[in-house]
């Protein structure tokens, strides 16, 4: 019995130690990945709640400001076009309304709180018909479609009734996708390569591999 107790008490200090030594980095200078331990100082605390009682009441007023004008320019933009693309959009819609929107866009995403940094340069039509990008985000898609200028987007035919959006999205060219049409895979791949072959001024198509499976 005093053996067994005495190996017993051997394996329990055993096991505090190895859980002690991963408790601990590997090298005492560095911080234990394993482990987050975040301080916010009181200072830290008054300054977010001081800031944030100023500059969240501006934001909102800019914001509500941005989207007011941007309704009758997305409207006038949209006035007349079809959900079902058969020819791409006029150049007076393309060459006057699409970069006044992505500047107001871009205006509210900086009122929104994100500070937009795109390295590199992207692709123009004529070098890639098809680009992809991720990961596929909630709203974070929006910022990715402004910075890329606008392009045409594969999404779901509902999304055409979303206010505002809906109508930035049939500026776009978009490809719809009916999901309760059960060739709904079928007509998308066809549509794409049809705008991608076809030598006519469609816009870039922008692809989220991410997002729900309709081509394949």
């Amino acid at each position: 019995m005093r053996a067994e107790l005495s190996v017993g008490s051997e394996t329990e200090i055993w096991e505090t130690a190895v859980m002690q030594e991963r408790s601990q980095s590997l090298y005492s200078p560095v911080a234990n990945p394993f482990l987050q331990q975040t301080h916010i100082s009181a200072w830290r605390w008054a300054r977010a709640i001081l800031l944030g009682t100023v500059l969240v009441p501006m934001r909102v007023a800019c914001l509500a400001f941005l989207f007011i004008l941007l309704w009758p320019v997305v409207v006038l933009s949209t006035f007349g076009l079809p959900a079902q693309r058969v020819e791409p959009t006029k150049s007076w819609r393309k060459n006057l309304m699409k970069p006044v929107l992505t500047f107001l866009f871009q205006v509210a995403i900086f009122f929104w709180g994100f500070m937009v940094k795109v390295k590199g340069k992207k692709a123009t039509r004529d070098e890639a018909h098809i680009f992809v990008t991720a990961p596929h985000s909630t709203f974070f898609d929006a910022i990715a479609c402004v910075e890329a200028g606008l392009p045409s987007v594969v999404s779901a035919s509902q999304n055409v009734q979303v206010p505002i959006g809906g109508k930035l999205l049939l500026l776009t060219d978009p490809v719809l996708v009916t999901r309760e049409d059960p060739d709904s895979r079928k007509n998308t791949r066809n549509e794409i390569l049809k705008r991608v072959t076809s030598g006519r001024k469609w816009p870039q198509i922008l692809i989220f591999p991410e997002g729900i499976k309709m081509v394949s």
